[in-house]
């Protein structure tokens, strides 16, 4: 099926986004974001838009779909972009919110960078990652931070299922733009964040991967 046949978005865009599959009610749905400014979600059988959210710019990183409230629906979690209004003291930054399953927003958390280093590649394109740390889940993802530490900070943030900000990590060697991902790396029952970033090394751009503390972002 095509989610769009033979019709067009007010704002041209294209999708970078992968989508996350849930079943709610009986049915299979995907979310998926795309430049359009738009977040979607569609019938999964028969690919007919359910709902769009409008967004504050692109969404690049691909929603994670989980139960942040225990309530037996789960929630739409992503994080993007935003382009500044021009008003005072506004700037150019990344995004975080949380939807419910029909689309209504939970909570957001801006994160506002200073200068516009990364205002057309992006500062919110890291996929998040949901998993329950000491008890509680934890959203985590690449981001321009809470505070600028370089160009666009080149942090992973942690937070809480009402947007609270947990944690921002050290300044990493190079852009988050990657997935974070959760794993029990030592089998003790308690995951590590884990993410990879690019980082120039003799004029060579390689990986390197860092292995954070879910309850504080601090480097293990």
């Amino acid at each position: 099926w095509n989610s769009n046949p033979g019709t067009n978005t007010a704002v041209a865009g294209f999708m970078h986004s992968g989508m996350a599959l849930a079943r709610i009610g009986g049915a299979w749905q995907g979310f998926a974001g795309s430049s359009s400014m738009q977040v979607h979600s569609v019938n999964a059988a028969t690919g007919a838009q359910n709902w769009g959210f409008f967004n504050a710019d692109s969404t690049m990183a691909t929603p994670v779909v989980a139960d942040l409230y225990g309530v037996g629906t789960p929630q739409v979690i992503f994080s993007s972009d935003t382009t500044s209004s021009g008003l005072p003291g506004d700037r150019n930054g990344g995004i975080l919110r949380v939807l419910t399953a029909d689309g209504k927003q939970v909570c957001s958390a801006a994160q506002f960078a200073n200068g516009d280093t990364y205002k057309y590649s992006g500062y919110n394109n890291s996929t998040p990652a949901v998993a329950q740390v000491d008890g509680r889940p934890v959203i985590a993802f690449g981001s321009t931070g809470p505070v600028q530490t370089g160009p666009g900070a080149n942090q992973v943030l942690g937070f809480d299922p009402a947007c609270r900000m947990l944690w921002a990590s050290p300044a990493l060697a190079g852009r988050v733009d990657t997935a974070v991902s959760f794993a029990d790396l030592t089998g003790a029952g308690r995951p590590s964040v884990l993410v990879v970033v690019g980082h120039l090394e003799g004029g060579t751009r390689k990986p390197r991967v860092y292995d954070l503390d879910p309850a504080t972002g601090a480097l293990q």
